[in-house]
């Protein structure tokens, strides 16, 4: 059974991305954009972890950590833009155990996950981790290598599916703002990524709208 994950952010941008990376991972996931929406999620079901913003509209973020804190151990990763040391501090002394700044990169994020979780039940964890991954629509990526930039690179564009990227955002996705990357580098890793795409059967092919960027598109079934 695949590991569940509840998402509590206010921004319905954010919370799509947050959702469409944990269920890359092979997580499910639910949402809440609220405190108390959040509180009573956790009181009707099980979750495995929790990922949190810190800026609610109902109640502050680190007020929220001590609640679900004094109800359960279960792992709570804080993803916030405030990233001040005083913050992140407070929110791990409410009882937090990992915090993420935005932007996040979908694979650290998800290592975090696998972290804290590993931490917090290790059988349990490893036990998951033999198991055959459900039918995520992100199933497909796992013949990748993961850590790779073909794999960091596609985790970006199946999250932003059918959307135009730049060569920026895939630069800043995939080397971190890395000011020595160019349009070059992003040719190079598109041409390797769309080798394994092919090579592996896997159904997506990357567009090049030349001059504006990339885009993924899911095809009908895998090439021969």
């Amino acid at each position: 059974m695949n590991a569940s994950v509840l998402l509590i952010e206010d921004d319905p941008a954010v919370l799509h991305m947050l959702q469409a990376t944990v269920e890359y991972g092979g997580f499910t996931a639910e949402q809440a954009s609220s405190a108390s929406e959040a509180l009573d999620r956790l009181s009707s079901q099980p979750f495995d972890s929790v990922l949190l913003d810190l800026g609610l509209p109902d109640v502050e973020g680190r007020q929220l950590i001590q609640e679900i804190r004094r109800r359960s151990d279960i792992p709570i990763l804080v993803v916030s833009g405030r990233v001040d040391e005083r913050t992140r501090v407070e929110a791990l002394d409410a009882g937090a155990d990992d915090f993420v700044p935005k932007p996040f990169l979908p694979g650290e994020l998800l290592a975090r996950i696998r972290a804290a979780m590993r931490r917090h039940d290790p059988a349990a964890e490893a036990a998951r981790a033999e198991e055959p991954a459900g039918p995520s629509s992100f199933s497909t990526h796992r013949t990748i290598r993961a850590g790779s930039m073909e794999e960091k690179l596609l985790t970006f564009l199946r999250i932003r599916e059918g959307e135009l990227v730049t060569s920026d955002e895939i630069i800043n996705s995939v080397w971190g703002r890395d000011k020595s990357r160019t349009e070059r580098n992003v040719r190079v890793l598109v041409a390797m990524l769309r080798r394994k795409l092919k090579a592996q059967m896997l159904p997506f092919e990357i567009i090049n709208e030349h001059g504006r960027g990339y885009r993924l598109r899911r095809i009908s079934a895998a090439r021969p």
